[in-house]
């Protein structure tokens, strides 16, 4: 464990090769179906009957909002609050440039390329 708080930690308190456990997060099925609805519409993440009939036998949260909650894990307990270093645009990487409020990006997707993202700010 550290043995510095997020809000006091810099880069030379992360050990490589440390392991950490943070613990758990609750989800409940309103916020699987809500985050469905609105980022992966797909029918085992919106609708409790159909999802019944897929692989999964039920109402599953998306990879994507799995992730979403690890990061909210991750961010509260190992991110430093005075020394982070943000991703940067990875565009090179294929990844998008980070969304700035009251912006919108566009993404171009193609089977040869990849996804392109075009800032719209």
């Amino acid at each position: 464990m550290f043995t510095t708080p997020p809000d006091d930690r810099y880069f030379e308190d992360y050990v490589p090769g440390a392991v950490h456990e943070f613990g758990s997060i609750a989800v409940d099925e309103q916020e699987v179906l809500d985050f469905g609805k609105r980022f992966v519409p797909l029918s085992n993440h919106t609708d409790k009957e159909a999802a019944k009939q897929s692989i999964y036998g039920g109402l599953i949260a998306s990879g994507w909002h799995t992730a979403a909650l690890a990061m909210r894990i991750y961010s509260e307990n190992y991110l430093s609050q005075v020394a982070n270093i943000p991703a940067g645009n990875l565009r090179d990487q294929g990844s998008p440039r980070q969304l700035l409020a009251q912006s919108s990006q566009r993404f171009l997707l193609g089977q040869e390329s990849g996804i392109r993202v075009r800032p719209e700010y």
